[in-house]
C-alpha cells in the first residue's frame, strides 16, 4: 500500500512518547530508602526504552540526511554510566541525567513531527503524482475536518525549490541535536567542586538547551548543548558551573553570571553540594545567597528518624512575646530590690545618731560595714540574674538561672530579715515583694511549653514527616525563583545526600504550631524560710544583745532613776534577770533610747522592734 511504502513517514509520527516517572517520597526513613526511590523510578525497563527511542531517532535521521553512521549503542553506554555513577549521594545524579536524555529525546521527536517536509510524503517519491490525502467524511466537515487533512500523513505538503535549500536547515539542527545527546551519554562525569549558583530556567516554560547546563558534564559539552548559540559562534556564552573553563576573557556575564543582570532567570541550579558536610553547606551556600540578593530560602531535613541536623530557626512569635513580657517584669523588680538596696545603704551612712552611740566607733563602723557589705554581694548576685532574664526565649537557660535566682533570694531573705532590725517600711518592701513573685514560675512555664513545642517542630523536619504536612517536593538540582531550596543529610556522618525545591517561599516559623502536653506552673519552694521560730531561752544566745554596744555608760548619759540603770547593767543582765526585769527594761527603753522597744517574754525571746531610721546594733548587725 502507500502507507507501506512511506516507512519514514510512520516512523515519525509513530515515535513514542516517553514518560519520566515521578519520585515518590512515602516511607523513606534512611539513605538506602532514598537510593531506592531513585533507582526504582531510573528502571531498567526505562532505561531500555530510552535506548530503544533514541536509536529509532538516530536512524530516521540518518535516512533523512542519506548518510550512514556507526551504529551508536545506547543502552549499553547509557547503563554503563549508571553503573559508574552507582554510589553514595549519587542516585539523584543519575536520575537527573536520565531526564536530561528524555528531555533531548522529546525535542528532537517533536521537531520530527512538527516539520512538514519529513513527516509527509516527499516529491521525488511521487514526482509525477499529487497525493490530497485521505477523503474527510461527511460529519467531519469544518474547521477540523480541514485540520485533520492539513496534518495527513498521505497528503503532499508545500515544498521548498532548490533555491531555498531544500529544507537543509531542518535537517542539520536535527543532525547536530542527535550528535549532543551522543556528547551527553559520553561526556557524563560527576565532578568534585566548591558549591556554585548558575542563573537558569524553568523546565516546564523551555527546552534543555535553554537551561544553564548542568555541572555533571564535562566543559567541552557547551559545544554541543545549544544549536543556535553553536550556529552563531557564542557556544561560549552557555552558562554553566564550569563557565569559566571556556567563557571569553571579556565576557564576564557568563563567567560570573551572579554578577551581572538575572532579571530574566526563573530557576537557580545549586551544584557541587553532594557529599558535602551540612557545615561546609552553610559556610559555602548561605554566604552566596546573602550576597548575591537570590530570591529563595535555604531548609535542612533529616532523611533518617534520628535528629541531628542543623535545626531550623524555630520562633513562635507569641510565646516569645509573652517571654519577654514576664521577663521584663521581673527584671523590673530586681531593679526595685537593687535601688532599695542603695537606699539603705545611703540612709545608713547619711542618718543621724545618738550622740552616746555615735562617741562608739566600733558600733558605727560595724552598722556600716554590714550595709555595704550586704548591698555589694546582692549587686553581684542580682547582674547574675539580669544576665539570664535579658536574653530571648531560644537562649534562656533555666537550670542555671535557677541556680543563679536561688541563690539571689536567698541573699535577699537574709538581708530583709537583718534590715528590720534597723528600719521600717509603711509597706511590703521591693524585698519581700521578690521572694513571694509567681512570675520567675510562668517564665520556666512558657520555657518548657516552648521547648515540647519546638521538639514537636524538629520532628516534623524528618523527611518522611515534612512530607506528610508540606507535599510536593521535587528534584530539580536547584530552585525556582521564590521558592525554597531543601538539603536532605543523613544522620550517621551529617553529609548531603540529595536536594530538591518547593515552588513557594517556606516559613517554618509560622507553618508549625504542634500542639503539645500543657503543664501547670509549678510554684517552686523559696530556697530560705520564710518564718523562722526563735525558740526559747535555753536555746537563746545571750550575746544577741552584745554588753560591748550596749553599754550602762550610755543609759547614764540620758534622765533617768539610776536605779534602773544598777538593774540592767551588763555584768547583770542575764537572761534570768531579763525575765524579772520585763518592766524596767521597757521602761529604760521607753524614756532611754525612745528609738526601740525591747520586747522579753518567756515565749517569743528577745526582739528588738524598730520604729526609725536610728538603729541600735544587736549581734553586730
Amino acid at each position: 500500500t502507500l502507507i507501506d511504502d512511506q516507512p519514514t513517514s510512520n516512523r515519525i509520527t509513530q515515535l513514542n512518547k516517553l514518560n519520566k516517572p515521578r519520585i515518590i517520597l512515602n516511607n523513606v526513613d534512611g539513605v538506602g530508602d532514598l537510593n531506592t526511590a531513585f533507582k526504582n523510578v531510573s528502571s531498567e525497563d526505562l532505561i531500555k526504552q530510552i535506548a530503544e527511542g533514541l536509536q529509532e531517532v538516530d536512524e530516521i535521521i540518518q535516512e533523512l540526511a542519506e548518510e550512514k553512521q556507526d551504529r551508536f549503542d545506547y543502552l549499553e553506554l547509557i547503563s554503563k554510566n549508571l553503573d559508574t555513577a552507582d554510589g553514595e549521594n549519587k542516585a539523584q545524579i543519575k536520575h537527573q541525567h536520565l531526564g536530561d536524555v528524555i528531555d533531548a529525546y522529546h525535542a528532537i521527536r517533536a521537531l520530527l513531527q512538527e516539520s512538514v517536509a519529513f513527516k509527509h510524503i516527499r516529491v521525488n517519491d511521487f514526482p509525477k503524482h499529487l497525493s490530497l490525502g485521505e477523503l474527510i467524511p461527511a460529519d467531519n466537515q469544518g474547521v477540523v475536518g480541514e485540520m485533520t487533512a492539513m496534518n495527513d500523513a498521505l497528503r503532499h505538503q508545500f515544498s521548498q525549490s532548490p533555491a531555498l535549500n531544500n529544507n537543509q536547515d531542518q535537517l542539520l539542527e536535527l543532525r547536530f541535536r542527535i550528535h549532543g545527546v551522543r556528547k551527553m551519554i559520553e561526556l557524563f562525569e560527576i565532578p568534585e567542586g566548591s558549591i556554585r549558583i548558575t542563573p537558569s530556567k524553568k523546565k516546564e516554560h523551555t527546552e534543555l538547551c535553554e537551561r544553564a547546563m548542568p555541572y555533571y558534564y564535562q566543559p567541552e559539552m557547551h559545544l554541543y548543548w545549544s544549536y543556535e548559540k553553536t550556529r552563531a559562534q557564542k557556544s561560549n556564552t552557555v552558562l554553566s558551573y564550569n563557565a569559566e573553563k571556556y567563557a571569553a576573557s571579556n565576557d564576564a556575564t557568563t563567567a560570573k553570571p551572579l554578577e551581572g543582570e538575572i532579571e530574566g532567570y526563573d530557576f537557580y541550579r545549586i551544584e557541587g553540594i553532594y557529599g558535602k558536610s551540612l557545615d561546609e553547606v552553610e559556610a559555602e551556600l548561605e554566604p552566596l545567597m546573602i550576597a548575591n540578593n537570590l530570591p529563595f530560602k535555604l531548609l535542612h531535613l533529616s532523611v533518617d528518624r534520628e535528629i541531628r541536623f542543623v535545626r531550623p530557626k524555630y520562633f513562635n512569635p507569641y510565646l516569645s512575646l509573652f517571654h519577654k513580657v514576664y521577663a521584663k517584669e521581673v527584671l523590673h523588680d530586681i531593679e526595685s530590690v537593687k535601688q532599695y538596696n542603695t537606699s539603705i545603704k545611703e540612709k545608713i551612712d547619711n542618718d543621724e545618731k545618738i550622740a552616746a552611740v555615735q562617741s562608739d566607733s566600733a558600733a558605727q563602723v560595724a552598722l556600716q560595714s554590714y550595709a555595704s557589705g550586704q548591698v555589694s554581694g546582692l549587686a553581684t548576685r542580682i547582674s547574675e540574674v539580669q544576665s539570664h532574664l535579658t536574653k530571648g526565649i531560644n537562649a534562656y537557660d533555666r537550670v542555671a538561672l535557677k541556680s543563679d535566682y536561688d541563690g539571689f533570694l536567698t541573699s535577699t531573705g537574709v538581708f530583709n530579715k537583718n534590715v528590720k532590725k534597723i528600719t521600717r517600711a509603711s509597706s511590703f518592701t521591693p524585698l519581700e515583694k521578690i521572694t513571694s513573685n509567681i512570675k520567675i514560675n510562668i517564665l520556666d512555664y512558657l520555657k518548657n511549653y516552648h521547648d515540647k513545642q519546638r521538639e514537636k517542630t524538629d520532628e516534623r523536619f524528618i523527611l518522611s514527616n515534612f512530607i506528610e504536612v508540606v507535599p510536593g517536593l521535587q528534584p530539580g538540582g536547584g530552585v525556582p525563583e521564590g521558592g525554597t531550596y531543601v538539603v536532605v543529610s543523613d544522620s550517621s556522618n551529617q553529609r548531603v545526600v540529595a536536594d530538591f525545591y518547593l515552588p513557594f517561599m517556606f516559613h517554618e516559623t509560622l507553618a508549625f504550631e504542634p500542639e503539645v502536653e500543657d503543664d501547670e506552673v509549678e510554684i517552686r519552694p523559696l530556697p530560705i524560710d520564710p518564718i523562722k521560730p526563735w525558740g526559747t531561752y535555753n536555746d537563746l544566745n545571750i550575746s544577741l544583745i552584745t554588753p560591748e554596744l550596749i553599754e550602762a555608760k550610755y543609759i547614764q548619759t540620758m534622765d533617768f532613776n539610776v536605779s534602773m540603770v544598777n538593774k540592767i547593767k551588763p555584768e547583770s543582765f542575764t537572761v534570768q534577770e531579763a525575765q524579772n526585769n520585763q518592766d524596767v527594761l521597757n521602761s529604760a527603753a521607753d524614756n532611754i533610747l525612745a528609738y526601740n522597744y525591747l520586747s522579753i517574754s518567756a515565749d517569743s525571746g528577745i526582739e528588738i522592734l524598730p520604729t526609725t531610721f536610728n538603729p541600735i546594733i544587736v549581734d553586730g548587725q
